[in-house]
């Protein structure tokens, strides 16, 4: 038996929806963080829904540690036609998805018949569709995919997750770059290799973990896209340089849960994704050389930081750098990091590149790629801070490369043995 679209009790709003200015997602990016407000709402600009309550320019920015603290996005549908789902069948009560189930917010279906070209829809259903056997049309639909699920480095995700996003999302090593010929890996921490977990659905050494977790769009919230124009958010050439045009990596993929909920007071679906941001992700990207000689006869530290294409000395106004490794802590101290947030319909790119070539990655940009965006950007900002690098605060952001060809790029440290220490927090 052919199954039904199954939509929300609420309305049927067809004709609003089409003719609706306001993007179709309103997003929300919780605390820790400030808001930007870029003061544009084109599409050659970010912007943010004045009605947000997050803050302005000029506001303290919350401090987070370099890793472990929240990114919080509340996504609220507007204008939906209704929820659909694969499952169920004519005549029983409505049905919406729970965990580990497809779901899928529909704003458009100009020709009544929904033929979504993304895994977890099986065939076309409506009053507009061909008879049963027929081709089915091309997908014209404007929606919101989401499962509610969660992921995390090495925890297999078993069916959940649109399928060809879980392929892609293998043990936190898809999308990941090679700077300086050594894979830039810095998200999988050994504690979860293959095999390692030891709980009822552990893998065996030989098998592979799927875990929906790492570089590129997710599995769960396939049109979610989140860049950050520092560290593992820029896509590099091999030599450390940024690519050219600017090149963003979609770091929706560490999304670590996705819920929802059904009908707020206000009568609103609202998604949210949250992550516990791991390691280095939000953090400079460094190709250093801890012997450079710049002809004054003295090697001294010099470096690079985010795929700039020039090296500079690395230096501070209180001490001297002796390496980049004990360096790194002061040197990107204090510098406040930027996260872009949209949304688009269907499923979005791995990567998003400067299509007009202003060194900005914009709404416009996803346009000229193809996608179809459904929200606003949002931005917002952070500090964080960065720690001892004897204790993981460079940890793996720095690569070292002879960059003035002595023979010589990194210099030896040591760390010294610890004994625990207690710190009040920053204020």
């Amino acid at each position: 038996m052919r199954r039904i679209l199954l939509l929300s009790a609420l309305v049927l709003l067809g004709a609003t929806a089409v003719g609706h200015a306001a993007p179709f997602v309103k997003i929300k990016i919780l605390q820790p963080a400030t808001a930007i407000d870029d003061g544009s709402s084109s599409d050659n600009g970010s912007s943010d829904d004045s009605s947000d309550d997050q803050g302005a320019n000029g506001v303290v920015r919350t401090l987070n540690s370099f890793s472990g603290w929240p990114l919080t996005i509340r996504m609220t549908m507007r204008n939906e036609l209704g929820i659909a789902s694969s499952q169920g069948n004519p005549g029983e009560p409505p049905f919406y998805s729970g965990k580990g189930k497809p779901a899928f917010v529909i704003f458009r279906d100009p020709d009544d018949c929904l033929a979504m070209d993304i895994g977890g829809w099986n065939f076309p259903v409506g009053d507009g569709c061909p008879p049963e056997g027929d081709p089915p049309p091309p997908s014209d639909e404007t929606y919101f995919a989401f499962i509610p699920d969660v992921d995390d480095i090495g925890l297999p995700t078993g069916a959940q997750g649109f399928s060809d996003r879980i392929d892609f999302l293998v043990d936190a090593t898809s999308g990941r770059q090679k700077i300086l010929g050594v894979d830039f890996d810095v998200m999988t921490p050994v504690e979860y290799e293959v095999g390692a977990r030891t709980s009822f659905f552990a893998a065996t050494p030989e098998e592979e973990i799927k875990d929906g977790y790492g570089y590129g769009a997710d599995d769960d919230i396939p049109g979610l896209v989140i860049l950050a124009r520092h560290g593992p958010g820029i896509a590099y050439q091999p030599n450390g340089v940024a690519r050219s045009p600017l090149e963003l990596i979609n770091l929706a993929g560490f999304i670590n849960s996705v819920s929802y909920e059904l009908s707020t007071p206000k009568n609103q679906v609202v998604v949210t994704a949250q992550m516990v941001v791991p390691p280095f992700l939000i953090a400079p990207v460094v190709v250093a050389d801890d012997s450079y000689d710049d002809g004054s006869g003295t090697p001294a530290v010099w470096w690079r930081i985010d795929g700039s294409p020039t090296e500079v000395p690395a230096s501070t106004a209180t001490e001297d750098v002796v390496s980049a490794f004990k360096g790194y802590p002061n040197l990107v101290d204090d510098q406040p990091y930027t996260i872009s947030v949209m949304a688009v319909s269907g499923e979005a790119p791995d990567r998003v590149i400067d299509q007009n070539g202003d060194q900005q990655i914009t709404p416009y940009d996803l346009r000229a790629m193809g996608y179809q965006v459904i929200s606003r950007m949002k931005s917002v900002s952070v500090e964080l801070f960065p720690g001892i690098a004897c204790h993981g605060g460079s940890g793996e952001n720095t690569a070292y490369a002879d960059l003035d060809g002595d023979g010589v790029a990194r210099l030896g440290d040591t760390c010294p043995a610890g004994s625990g220490s207690v710190s009040k927090p920053p204020r």
